[in-house]
């Protein structure tokens, strides 16, 4: 009765050990982003998941954007290329989008300037790793100026009101960019 008990038992054991080792051996290999938007000369980090051995990263063009075997991409130029990731003879993509300082700012506008139109990029810089968008809007004889900061490394904006412009109190306060 005993030596059946130990049988049993070792049998279970040996079943757990086979089912949980199956579930980790199959682990899906896949790449963090299918796809991704960054801002040129702001450094995004790609990794591959379910495997411990070596990746090599490749873009498909350089000139938009170049890739580090670490998995660090950063935007060169606008535009759009693939970065690839290969794995013990396997390929995984991800399709990578570039943008300029020019063309976020023209996001912003276009989300504010979807509820208020005539809304319009009057200037735009960076600072470190901030772009900083000041929008114009024509309100009577004058203009509302109207201040975003955006995150360059999550693609994040934060509205930076004036005190004396009601017109922008309306408008969104964060919004997503890219």
């Amino acid at each position: 009765m005993k030596n059946r008990r130990k049988r049993l038992l070792a049998l279970v054991l040996v079943l757990i050990l086979t089912i949980s080792m199956s579930a980790t051996a199959f682990a899906a290999v896949r790449i963090s982003r299918k796809s991704i938007t960054i801002a040129v000369n702001a450094p995004r980090w790609l990794h591959v998941d379910g495997t411990k051995k070596k990746v090599t990263w490749k873009s498909t063009n350089t000139k938009v954007v170049t890739v580090k075997q670490t998995g660090t991409i950063t935007g060169k130029k606008a535009g759009k290329a693939t970065v690839v990731a290969r794995v013990a003879g396997k390929s995984y993509k991800c399709a990578v989008t570039v943008l300029n300082d020019r063309q976020i700012a023209n996001r912003i506008r276009a989300k504010v300037g979807a509820k208020y139109s005539h809304t319009s990029v009057l200037d735009y810089y960076r600072k470190g790793s901030t772009l900083i968008v000041t929008l114009n809007h024509p309100q009577g004889d004058g203009a509302v100026p109207g201040v975003y900061r955006v995150n360059l490394k999550t693609g994040k904006a934060v509205a930076d009101y004036d005190l004396w412009s009601s017109f922008y109190r309306k408008a969104p306060r964060k919004l997503t960019v890219f």
